[in-house]
């Protein structure tokens, strides 16, 4: 009975110290993939182009794949010379989530600024252009105008007997 009793308790030791191994793993894994995720907001938090944007994004999705099981897609020497599996605890994962998640509505948000900002600023140059080519455009109207009252006064009666008749006619518009 006693040798059974070691045996069982050295069964419940080896099993806590292989939990407590996997929460190690899960923990070093989880302090990994949160490292990228701050990599990220504050990536998105900095941006000032769409390159920028654009790198926030590829951070948070290299955090999703270093979120699954395994050390897949971790350096070279993470990945041959770990030899845990690399899984992470519920409560690990779910903390990892939680940050992604807010990382990426900042990346959301801040792009979402970002563009409007941009439509903002080329809206207003588009306006004034528009007003610009608004004044050139009455202009030519105007002008349009007066070369058409030149030819209608051009077939009038008056110009047309005078020019019959040999005479020059100047017809001047000031």
């Amino acid at each position: 009975m006693g040798r059974l009793f070691g045996r069982l308790e050295g069964m419940k030791q080896a099993q806590a110290r292989e939990r407590e191994s996997q929460r190690a793993d899960s923990r070093e894994k989880r302090d990994l993939v949160m490292s990228k995720i701050r990599e990220a907001y504050f990536q998105a938090k900095e941006a000032a182009d769409s390159a920028e944007f654009a790198q926030a994004d590829a951070l948070l999705s290299e955090a999703v794949a270093w979120m699954r099981n395994g050390w897949e897609g971790f350096n070279t020497i993470t990945q041959l010379l770990t030899l845990r599996p690399g899984i992470m605890t519920r409560e690990d994962r779910e903390e990892c989530w939680v940050k992604w998640k807010e990382a990426k509505e900042l990346l959301r948000l801040r792009r979402d600024e970002f563009y409007a900002d941009m439509r903002a600023a080329r809206a207003g140059r588009w306006h004034d252009w528009v007003e610009e080519n608004d004044e050139l455009i009455e202009t030519l109207r105007t002008e349009i105008d007066e070369c058409e009252e030149l030819e209608r006064d051009a077939r009038s009666g008056n110009v047309a007997m005078l020019v019959k008749k040999g005479k020059s006619v100047i017809i001047l518009r000031i």
